[in-house]
């Protein structure tokens, strides 16, 4: 059923979700399957991986990821491992990456996750005019079950 304020809040997902939909695409690719964003999203919130504040849809803390590693293992029902590594890194069998890019403005720094092959965004000028500054680095630890 269709949630009251949902137009709000895929507005915060598409301003906000940016690292969680890297998740999301990684889940689809580990597994072969279409992923519904609401759910996952949902999903993820409802167990304590991801930040939301239903009483405030423009919070700049919403949609993030206090457990990445744990959401990944519940899309994928599969044990991921989650490490951060400074700038870029090419990943090995068993890994994937989402990439931090920053760029400087004069009000501060903004950053943007996305894979290497993959943007939620059409056109990110944070991609355009700014550099990778981190790397998430997930490791796939086994099948057959996950934590969370």
């Amino acid at each position: 059923m269709i949630k009251e304020k949902i137009q709000s809040f895929l507005e915060s997902a598409g301003e906000y979700a940016c690292y969680a939909l890297c998740l999301i695409k990684i889940a689809e690719q580990e597994t072969g399957e279409h992923i519904d964003i609401v759910v996952a999203l949902e999903s993820g919130i409802e167990r304590g991986f991801i930040k939301f504040n239903w009483d405030d849809y423009s919070d700049p803390d919403n949609f993030y990821l206090d457990f990445a590693d744990k959401f990944l293992s519940m899309l994928t029902e599969t044990v991921w491992k989650l490490r951060h590594i400074d700038g870029e890194y090419k990943p090995k069998e068993n890994e994937r990456v989402v990439y931090r890019w920053e760029r400087k403005t004069s009000g501060g720094r903004i950053s943007h996750f996305r894979l290497p092959e993959w943007d939620s965004l059409e056109k990110s000028k944070t991609v355009a005019e700014g550099k990778i500054v981190s790397t998430r680095l997930f490791i796939r630890l086994g099948d057959g079950g996950y934590y969370g």
